[in-house]
């Protein structure tokens, strides 16, 4: 049965509460209360790091709420592993110490005041959508798709919420939901819907870890298996590091046939090599490495913008040389970056050894 917001108030206990009334439309407010029939949280949809959903939602919050997004860029997402797909190997937002994270278990006739409820008390909700219910993406009205959303505003007047995601073009973007919509998202495969609920700390800080920079970017060139032992099903037959570029150059032939512009590989390349240039920056700032390992990698990163703008066109076109000249640059790629972090290597294991003196 399906319900149209007819009145709500504010209660001593800072939620709203709404009155539902059959068939009814928005036909009053409390004076007091006007400023709070829309609210929108902020949320940076123009990251770099937006390769995967899981980590691109809270650090579109923390870029967009504090000054410290560029430092956790620099203390995080330097391995990679690859099993099916290329991925960080970095833990989850939910260990993160930005974050106040609660969880919350309801059922349908709770999901709208809760959600309303949670963002006017500054709550990001992470919440799975079946994605065949959500306007703007790729399942949209085509198949059924369960993936997490993250709900980031309300406006009552439209009865709608706004939410952060992938949209139809694959783009990291703020769209909109009506609250009958986002009733069958949610509860079309479940019963009870699990809310998680994201707060950013008022005092955080994140203070950039010199060492950690430089163990970390050695880990990587290599690829030993990481020191933290994260809990992923199929450890054992990952690549870690460099080498598990090589393993992506094995696999990158099931994009040749794709249906969708499935591009999580392929823009993670880009996405990476952004961020290993990042740091060997900051090293460089430090007097660490020297200005010709940055050069080098400039090219390193030039070529991984080449890579992703040839894949683009092989969407468009679906010419099949496109195609081989990515598998070319990919492999040309891995063995120029292989060469330049071996030398990045040497300089950080003196750093490391100096440092111990």
């Amino acid at each position: 049965m399906c319900f149209k917001v007819s009145f709500f108030y504010l209660s001593a206990n800072n939620e709203f509460n709404i009155i539902k009334c059959k068939g009814a439309k928005v036909i009053s407010y409390e004076n007091q209360f006007q400023k709070n029939k829309k609210k929108m949280l902020e949320f940076d949809t123009k990251i770099l790091l937006r390769s995967y959903q899981y980590y691109a939602y809270p650090i579109g919050i923390i870029f967009s709420n504090t000054n410290y997004g560029e430092n956790v860029l620099l203390n995080k997402f330097t391995n990679v592993f690859c099993g099916e797909n290329l991925q960080y190997y970095e833990c989850g937002y939910r260990e993160w110490d930005c974050f106040y994270i609660s969880e919350k278990n309801i059922k349908e006739e709770q999901l709208i005041n809760t959600l309303i409820n949670s963002i006017y008390n500054e709550n990001y909700i992470d919440l799975n959508l079946n994605e065949f219910f959500v306007p703007h993406r790729r399942a949209s009205g085509k198949f059924n798709f369960i993936h997490n959303s993250l709900i980031i505003g309300y406006d009552l007047i439209k009865e709608i919420f706004i939410i952060a995601g992938y949209d139809e073009n694959q783009i990291l973007n703020k769209t909109e939901i009506s609250f009958n919509e986002i009733i069958k998202a949610v509860f079309s495969h479940n019963k009870n819907a699990k809310l998680t609920l994201i707060k950013i700390k008022e005092d955080f800080i994140e203070i950039i870890e010199e060492t950690k920079i430089v163990e970390d970017l050695l880990e990587y060139c290599l690829s030993n298996v990481p020191n933290k032992i994260l809990k992923f099903e199929g450890f054992n037959t990952f690549k870690f590091g460099i080498e598990a570029y090589i393993k992506i150059e094995k696999l990158i032939e099931k994009y040749k046939n794709v249906e969708e512009l499935l591009v999580n590989d392929i823009y993670f390349i880009y996405e990476h090599k952004n961020l290993i240039m990042k740091k060997l920056n900051y090293l460089f700032n430090k007097n660490i490495i020297s200005k010709d390992i940055i050069d080098k990698y400039k090219l390193i990163v030039k070529e991984s913008q080449l890579i992703k703008n040839i894949y683009i066109k092989f969407w468009f076109i679906r010419d099949e040389n496109y195609f081989f000249k990515i598998k070319e640059r990919i492999t040309f790629l891995i063995l120029k970056e292989r060469g330049i972090m071996d030398e990045v290597k040497i300089i950080l294991e003196d750093y490391l050894i100096n440092k111990t003196k």
